[in-house]
């Protein structure tokens, strides 16, 4: 049988290949020749990242930093090592945009573009002066021109983020215009003040129906404008998936505006929802919204919801919110809770109000205490015999910290037992059955699965990013046992049941609502 070589392959299967490939290796295979260039083009420019940087590792922004000195052709004879970096990385910004302009065949190809100004960020703390912004809007001016075309011609793609840019009316019109656009990130962008209004003045706004997951941080310095970054779910009337987060050092999401709230169409096709680092007030504004929503008349569809907050939901506000979420088909909760909102009744009102809830997270923050393992009110078999009012509870995560008020099963048996194996001279003290990793805290488990028959993984997470837990497994003759997680191995069996938070995905969200799960 003679060889088969690749270049011999039908292109149907090639596309299957580099389908497969990450990013690097596909421009790899796609350098071998011509043909394997014109098959893997698609796939080469699938994912494409315009950056403006400022390079922070070599250079410090000067003291004295006007923009005046990254226009070019500037006059300024003393010109800034990094001021040259950051103007030499805009026109590869701006060379790279025109080449793809010029060849609309490979910007159809684009599914995900990224478009990034990494200078904004290292000039924070520079006072503003009508001199600093006549000069900012001159260096930037090319960059806001070219993006709109950018995106008008980048007709096929999906998913797109921005960071730290300005939205202008045009910017923002093009991903309207995106017919097959469902994923946005808008990470720090801002507008200018009144520039939604003006884009709703005299007709009504046009609208985007394939968005379908929006994720927005919400610029911690740029306070003003966190009420015109409410307003742009306005215009994607078909959003499943939201997060909105700020930088829990700096400044809390704030209160949506009242006339947003007021329409209350958002909870009608919203299925997930996250609020990283939430005020008071924005977590109340959540839950006008959503009442709203019901007394309208819609049909709500959440589902899943998660809220930070830096210190911990208070309890008049935490029993507004479950009375909110009990008009929604509640099946996955994670909350923040201070620690006065760690009493019995708190799981007593999770349960009247969401029985029906599959997975349930609470985490308790302390001011005085930044650890996210901390202790609760009562022992954890106390708060266990509130779980038989839960019906559907698979999944169950908690920071509760292991104290005295929690006897260690396996330490009292050992204790009736006479210590035998310390009388024999055992070298290792530990009792034999113990599991190795999760150590005694998983016996804890035991009350919460004899007063939930539902519940299959009970957890404990340690900290932001270590979680313990174990299966509850269930004999046929109706016996317990826990089998500990395995280190990372069993990382996957609480995804469903979490936001996923990790560097590339740059904003925490619940998994993304894909259009074909909508077909």
């Amino acid at each position: 049988m003679p060889a088969v070589h690749l270049i011999n392959l039908p292109a149907e299967l090639l596309e299957i290949i580099f389908s497969l490939l990450k990013l690097h290796d596909t421009r790899s295979l796609a350098s071998c020749c011509r043909y394997l260039h014109e098959v893997g083009q698609r796939y080469t420019f699938k994912h494409r990242r315009f950056v403006i940087k400022w390079n922070p590792w070599r250079h410090h922004v000067p003291k004295e930093f006007h923009f005046r000195i990254l226009v070019p052709n500037s006059t300024d004879p003393g010109l800034h090592p990094s001021a040259k970096y950051a103007l030499d990385t805009r026109n590869v910004f701006l060379e790279y945009a025109a080449f793809l302009l010029a060849h609309p065949d490979i910007l159809n190809c684009v599914e995900n573009i990224c478009l990034s100004n990494e200078i904004a960020p290292f000039t924070w703390g520079h006072k503003p002066d009508a001199s600093q912004e006549r000069w900012k809007k001159k260096f930037y001016a090319p960059v806001w021109d070219i993006i709109p075309k950018l995106l008008t011609g980048a007709r096929f793609v999906k998913e797109s983020t921005l960071y730290h840019i300005e939205l202008s009316k045009d910017i923002f019109n093009s991903f309207r215009r995106l017919r097959h656009l469902y994923t946005l990130r808008l990470d720090s962008c801002f507008f200018r003040k009144g520039t939604i209004s003006s884009m709703c003045k005299g007709r009504p706004p046009t609208m985007s129906s394939s968005l379908l997951n929006l994720d927005i941080y919400m610029p911690n310095r740029r306070v003003d404008c966190h009420e015109e970054i409410w307003k742009v779910l306005q215009f994607f009337p078909n959003i499943r998936t939201l997060s909105i987060s700020s930088n829990t050092d700096d400044i809390a999401v704030e209160m949506p505006p009242e006339k947003l709230v007021v329409k209350g169409t958002l909870f009608s096709t919203l299925e997930k929802f996250v609020m990283m680092n939430a005020s008071m007030e924005a977590i109340l504004g959540v839950e006008d919204w959503i009442r709203i929503t019901s007394e309208r008349g819609f049909h709500l569809r959440l589902t899943h919801i998660s809220i930070s907050t830096m210190y911990g939901m208070q309890e008049w506000v935490l029993e507004s919110l479950l009375v909110s979420l009990s008009y929604c088909p509640m099946e996955v909760l994670d909350l923040d809770l201070n620690f006065h909102s760690t009493d019995l009744a708190t799981i007593q009102e999770i349960a009247n109000n969401c029985p029906n809830i599959r997975g349930l997270t609470l985490i308790t923050r302390n001011e005085s205490d930044e650890t996210r393992v901390v202790d609760w009110m009562h022992p954890s078999w106390e708060y266990a015999s509130y779980f038989t009012l839960f019906r559907r509870l698979e999944y169950f995560c908690w920071n509760f910290r292991t104290s005295s008020s929690d006897f260690s099963p396996a330490s009292m048996v050992f204790f009736e037992e006479g210590f035998p194996h310390d009388s024999e001279g055992a070298a290792d003290s530990t009792y034999p059955d113990e599991p190795d990793l999760f150590n005694d805290q998983h016996y804890i488990a035991y009350p919460f699965a004899a007063n939930c028959p539902t519940l299959r993984i009970f957890s404990i997470l340690v900290s932001d990013k270590e979680v313990e837990g174990c299966d509850v497994h269930r004999a046929e003759n109706g016996v317990v046992s826990l089998i500990p997680f395995k280190e990372r191995a069993d990382a996957k069996k609480i995804e469903q049941w979490n936001v996923i938070e990790d560097e590339e995905e740059l904003m925490p969200h619940w998994p993304r609502a894909h259009p074909a799960s909508l077909a």
